[in-house]
């Protein structure tokens, strides 16, 4: 487990704290959804938790805040060295009794198959009441991954080269801004995803 308060953490944190909160996050999100990134998830997805805990300035970070963010300021610390290669598809399919809804493997092995079998459960008519409960909450993050998927154009079963402890690359082809938005939902659309 990595400790978001750790010491070579701390500039780091220190680094966010005049950063505004929801333009961090969103664009730091929106790199969850590159492929190339896979291998990457565990970096990208501890600045998103630091960014959450100390973004609370005003600036808008640049691409060249998150290029130095993600290699620099990562470089000097052993969580760079705990990424290892992708070991499944980038985007993965649930079936679900509205259909079928894709989901980001992210770093973890088979989380469809886990994922499906808690749908499949839960679904079973024999499951008590209480537990059945959650299945609406289940049912709108996997319709939310899905539409985030949709969003950014990720097909079911997508896979792609990832390197882990490397340079992350910006270019302009990953689009950070685009996929900032395509995180983002508004309310207009959880309404039209009922």
């Amino acid at each position: 487990m990595i400790e978001l308060t750790s010491p070579e953490l701390k500039h780091l944190a220190g680094l966010l704290e005049k950063y505004d909160l929801q333009s961090t996050v969103t664009q730091l999100a929106g790199l969850l959804t590159v492929p190339s990134f896979q291998a990457n998830t565990l970096r990208i997805e501890i600045l998103v938790h630091l960014a959450v805990a100390h973004c609370s300035g005003r600036r808008k970070p640049g691409i060249n805040h998150l290029k130095n963010w993600l290699n620099r300021e990562f470089e000097k610390t052993e969580i760079i060295y705990r990424e290892d290669p992708a070991e499944d598809v980038f985007v993965t399919n649930i079936e679900t009794p509205h259909g079928n809804r894709r989901i980001f493997e992210g770093i973890w092995n088979s989380n469809d198959y886990y994922a499906q079998t808690v749908i499949d459960v839960l679904t079973n008519p024999e499951t008590p009441q209480e537990c059945r409960n959650l299945l609406e909450p289940a049912f709108a993050l996997l319709k939310l991954s899905d539409f985030v998927a949709e969003k950014v154009g990720l097909e079911r079963w997508h896979t792609e080269p990832s390197t882990p402890q490397g340079k992350i690359r910006l270019a302009p082809a990953i689009r950070v801004t685009e996929r900032a938005r395509a995180v983002t939902v508004t309310n207009s659309e959880l309404e039209e995803l009922n």
